[in-house]
């Protein structure tokens, strides 16, 4: 009985790695909320990836304090699947050079908005490359921001179309302190803008930045 229950497992084991194998893995592009409390034992981290197993060449970036990831990861069709399953995960074609085009476009924007990343800029035309690119610009300079500042640049109250002069000095400073630190001019940037524009002219000064592998 001992050996026949051996001789299964093995049978097992075979069939499921032949099944591992034959899952094709593909390096794909989300963004997910944070997880974790930052305590040792419950580090902060994307949510889901160590759940479904999906560690393979991970690369993420954080959006400073606010809680959401960007990240890039090699994933099996059944990870993805899990991953993208979620309501809260935004799962970005696996052919970022192709356009987004007239039927996604809404929904682009859409999720660029609930994330605080202005998207009017969005057309028909634009890759989902391009549009990884600014998502991951926008998290440099949150980073840099919140680095600096200890605190989230969306505050209670402010928006994307909060104007600039609606800010108190003290909020204008730091926004202007961010991006100068990063070697950016904000000489264009008036009071009445508001933060959707003053935010745009900023991220299009960041240069080019790798992410799992690709360049944005």
């Amino acid at each position: 009985m001992t050996r026949r229950l051996a001789i299964a497992a093995l049978l097992f084991l075979a069939l499921a790695t032949s099944a591992e194998a034959q899952d094709p893995v593909a390096l794909r592009f989300y963004i997910v909320p944070k997880a974790g409390t930052g305590a040792i034992t419950d580090p902060i981290r994307p949510k889901y990836i160590l759940e479904v197993g999906a560690i393979n060449s991970l690369s993420a970036m954080n959006y400073g304090l606010e809680d959401t990831f960007l990240l890039g990861v090699v994933v099996t069709n059944a990870q993805h699947t899990t991953l993208a399953s979620n309501l809260d995960v935004i799962a970005i074609p696996q052919d970022i050079d192709s356009a987004i085009g007239l039927t996604a476009l809404q929904t682009v924007k859409d999720k660029l908005e609930g994330l605080n990343i202005p998207s009017d800029w969005v057309t028909v035309n634009h890759t989902y490359r391009q549009a990884i690119g600014i998502v991951g610009r926008a998290f440099l300079y949150m980073q840099r921001f919140n680095g600096r500042q200890l605190r989230k640049f969306f505050e209670t109250g402010i928006a994307l179309d909060t104007r600039v002069n609606q800010l108190t000095q003290a909020q204008r400073d730091a926004m202007n302190d961010a991006a100068v630190s990063l070697g950016l001019s904000t000489a264009t940037i008036t009071g009445p803008m508001t933060l959707r524009q003053a935010l745009r002219i900023i991220l299009e000064q960041l240069p080019s930045f790798s992410l799992a592998g690709q360049t944005f």
